[in-house]
């Protein structure tokens, strides 16, 4: 049977009903497992059915019902009556293994999975989803107001304005096919995440304040941008644009300092290179660095080199620049890339690699 557990969702994701009931494949490196969508029943959904087990429908410390989906406000056009939040599924792990085993991996990979998850569906649906930088359309009415008379109790605010959000959900097919590209190991193109945190950083502003002028200039190392495609581009905020600036401010400040690494480990790919795009792949670390997993940019030439260190099964060897973005550590300006003929069968102690 696997491992059966439920997974609350960090941030619930708007979905097509057509998906309730379902039960999808999905999985996230090396773990493989069956997603078991809620069924759609009264106004907190229920949980699937599970052959052998009993899925709780209330809280185990009270008689509250446990959310499984619910539409709160907001507005989705073309499919008001056809969609709803997803709050929580069930992940059933393919029987392969010890079940302990089995549960470590899950509770590893499980929240790197759900950003994996989120990552597509924000670049597909434009939904918000980040758990740790939350946008609410909310304003405050008489923020600066200190009210003698009549006494007021608390410290909650007189009033609140609320923007009903407008959201896409995420489609049958569109579903069925994130989770399955998750489970491969694919990721949206790049023009698309940088667009998904341009939104998240510009989109709901509001401040007092001059307009301003921000320049963003864009790196690019040796074969990796064609010599027409601009690298600097210039952009004007009004004074509502401060918040998403400060709270993009307040996420930059927070990323740990990037460090020189010369790393080692097996590879596969994320992504071919196309035109005016590097190629990407994902390094499964074996010296070098602190990271499990690497994410690297590579140019077209040592794209080519990394393709052959994967068809034959070789160590492959880069160093650069690594720095921390949420859960994944990638490597910028990768340099020096060889493979180092070391066999797969095992994996080489860190001695046994030319450093």
């Amino acid at each position: 049977m696997g491992v059966v557990a439920i997974y609350e969702l960090p941030v619930p994701i708007w979905i097509s009903t057509d998906v309730l009931g379902k039960r999808l494949q999905s999985g996230f490196g090396p773990l493989v497992f069956d997603v078991l969508m809620p069924r759609q029943a009264g106004a907190v959904g229920a949980p699937p059915v599970l052959e052998g087990v009993e899925a709780p429908t209330r809280r185990a410390d009270s008689d509250e019902l446990l959310i499984w989906t619910q539409r709160f406000a907001a507005f989705t056009p073309g499919a008001d009556g056809e969609s709803t939040a997803l709050f929580r599924i069930v992940v059933q792990t393919h029987d392969r293994g010890e079940p302990g085993n089995q549960l470590d991996i899950l509770a590893r990979m499980i929240d790197p999975w759900f950003d994996a998850v989120r990552t597509w569906v924000e670049a597909v649906t434009q939904q918000d989803l980040d758990p740790n930088h939350r946008v609410y359309d909310a304003t405050v009415v008489g923020g600066n107001l200190t009210v003698l008379e009549p006494a007021l109790t608390g410290d909650s605010p007189i009033g609140l304005i609320l923007t009903t959000p407008r959201i896409t959900p995420v489609a049958g097919g569109a579903w069925r096919g994130i989770l399955a590209r998750v489970a491969a190991g694919d990721e949206p193109p790049l023009e698309e995440q940088l667009s998904r945190d341009a939104r998240a950083a510009f989109a709901s502003l509001a401040a007092g304040g001059r307009e301003s002028t921000v320049s963003i200039e864009l790196g690019a190392g040796p074969g990796l941008v064609d010599a027409g495609v601009p690298t600097g581009y210039q952009f004007n905020f009004e004074p509502r644009d401060a918040p998403a600036l400060e709270k993009a401010g307040r996420y930059l400040a927070s990323l740990a300092p990037a460090e020189r690494v010369t790393a080692y480990g097996w590879l596969s790919v994320v992504a071919r290179p196309q035109r005016g795009r590097p190629g990407v792949v994902r390094m499964k670390v074996l010296a070098g660095s602190s990271a499990r997993t690497l994410q690297v940019r590579l140019s077209d030439a040592d794209f080519e080199i990394a393709a052959e260190a994967i068809a034959r099964e070789l160590v492959f060897r880069v160093s650069g620049r690594q720095e921390k973005d949420g859960n994944r550590y990638w490597l910028y300006d990768a340099h020096d890339v060889r493979s180092v003929d070391v066999a797969r069968a095992s994996s080489p102690p860190p001695d046994a690699l030319p450093m």
